[in-house]
């Protein structure tokens, strides 16, 4: 394990990579800033450990590099060589703007050594993890797998300099019986086109996460800022959806035989993970299960239709098939998340009569 002294901004900053000695610090550092924030869904203290090991399927292919001043501030740095754009995420900072630019710059000067010639964030490996700040709207508790940040975090790196290139919304529809009724037409118009809808089959989960691993490939090549990711690493990140609750998520058919497309959707079981409290210990997991009832929102997360599928009505009947399954799971609402403002699905959301929850970010470093 390498590490240095900050030569610059605040002093004692550490850098480290893999799950060395500075580990601890870098883990442990969420828990002591965010500890009495009702709202905060820890994320699992093992799970966190495990992607900083060079064990962790992302480092096969690529970088990183990882800041951190005990107690009060945490950086990583992410890149994947022959790749322009280099990526700074896993922030966490007390609110001190000479703390947050020191941390920045050190990233920002690692990607630049690296060869990365544009800087984004906040990203925390790439864009198949965690990315993007919360930057409006508020009342509402975080949904499931949501960013959630404190809401000085955008302006401590406005300040330093970055600024936001893309927006993101996630919106919420409720009478999930009228929405669904809306959407059924297209569901029976897919259905006598010859496509067919089906549930995620647990009981084939591999074979079934090999399939939708497939498809995201396929459909978001050349999206910007797409990277191919792995089985191994696609597996990890959706190993637990297994564990979700309902099943909520579809995948669409043609009668041939051919994948067409699937929906990721899950219960909002934010209540339930938050009392975990960051473990997954026997304690932890009874906490889990108590909590876990009556989840009041689904989440509708990845929407995805092949190519030669698009143009046809599959996209919309997923979304019906989905609510249905919802509406007999016994939630009240749909959560449209974490959708690219000038994405058309935005319009699908408009049409079930979706409003606005949050609006999130992601930013750039002027002349990286």
């Amino acid at each position: 394990m390498a590490q240095e002294l900050a030569n610059t901004g605040a002093q004692g900053i550490v850098d480290f990579f893999g799950d060395g000695r500075d580990c601890k610090d870098f883990v442990d550092l969420p828990y002591l800033l965010h500890a009495r924030d009702p709202l905060w869904i820890p994320p699992f203290r093992r799970s966190v450990r495990a992607q900083l090991a060079p064990s962790y399927p992302w480092h096969r292919s690529g970088v990183a590099r990882h800041f951190v001043l005990p107690g009060r501030g945490r950086l990583s740095a992410f890149w994947l060589p022959g790749t322009a754009v280099g990526y700074l995420g896993s922030f966490e900072c007390v609110d001190d703007q000479p703390l947050a630019s020191a941390l920045l710059d050190r990233g920002a000067r690692w990607l630049r050594r690296q060869g990365a010639a544009c800087i984004r964030g906040p990203v925390t490996f790439d864009t198949w993890h965690p990315y993007r700040f919360a930057v409006e709207g508020e009342g509402r508790p975080p949904f499931l797998l949501e960013p959630y940040n404190p809401p000085y975090y955008p302006s401590l790196w406005e300040t330093h300099g970055f600024r936001a290139v893309a927006s993101y919304i996630s919106m919420e529809a409720g009478d999930l019986a009228s929405v669904t009724e809306r959407l059924e037409p297209f569901l029976r118009r897919a259905v006598r086109s010859g496509f067919r809808f089906r549930k995620l089959d647990l009981a084939r989960f591999d074979a079934e996460l090999a399939l939708l691993h497939a498809m995201s490939n396929e459909s978001f090549a050349g999206a910007p800022g797409f990277h191919p990711i792995s089985l191994e690493g696609f597996r990890q990140i959706f190993a637990g959806a297994r564990t979700l609750g309902s099943n909520l998520t579809v995948i669409a058919e043609h009668h041939d035989g051919r994948p067409a497309g699937f929906l990721f959707g899950y219960p909002d079981l934010s209540d339930a993970v938050r009392a975990m409290r960051g473990s997954d210990s026997p304690v932890a997991k009874a906490r889990f299960a108590l909590a876990r009832r009556g989840a009041r929102a689904a989440v509708l997360k990845t929407l995805v239709v092949l190519p030669w599928a698009r143009g046809t009505s599959v996209g919309m009947a997923l979304v019906a098939s989905h609510l249905g399954l919802a509406l007999a799971a016994g939630h009240e609402t749909s959560i449209h998340a974490l959708m690219a403002e000038d994405n058309p699905s935005t319009h699908l959301s408009v049409f079930t009569g979706a409003r606005r929850l949050r609006r999130y970010a992601l930013y750039e470093l002027p002349g990286s």
